[in-house]
C-alpha cells in the first residue's frame, strides 16, 4: 500500500499519513444499528428517530469548510447524510414491518 505525503504543516503530513483503508475501517452508526437487534421494537423506534434528528440537524448546520475543497467537503458530508437517512428509514420500515 502506497502513502502519499505532502509536507505542509506537522498536522496536515499527519493526516496525509493515515492509510485510506483505515477511514473505511469502522462506521459507528453501522455497528449501532447491528446492535438493535438485541432491543425491543420500541427502542429501535426510538433510537431511529433521534439519529434521524440529529442527522437532520447537522445536515441543516453544515457549513463550507475553508480551503480549496471546502465545497467538495460539505457535498460529500451532505450526501453521507443523505444516504445514512435513507438507511434509517429503510431500518424503521422494516421494524414496523415485524411488529405488524
Amino acid at each position: 500500500m502506497q502513502r502519499q505525503r505532502i509536507e505542509r504543516s506537522e498536522r496536515d503530513t499527519e493526516i496525509l499519513d493515515v492509510p485510506f483503508e483505515a477511514s473505511l475501517a469502522f462506521d459507528p452508526m453501522i455497528a449501532r444499528m447491528d446492535m438493535l437487534k438485541e432491543a425491543s421494537a420500541e427502542d429501535r423506534l426510538r433510537w431511529i428517530t433521534s439519529t434521524k434528528a440529529l442527522l437532520l440537524k447537522r445536515r441543516e448546520d453544515a457549513e463550507v469548510p475553508p480551503g480549496p475543497f471546502g465545497a467538495i467537503v460539505r457535498e460529500g458530508l451532505i450526501k453521507t447524510i443523505d444516504v445514512q437517512l435513507q438507511c434509517l428509514e429503510k431500518l424503521r420500515q422494516a421494524v414496523l414491518d415485524e411488529v405488524a
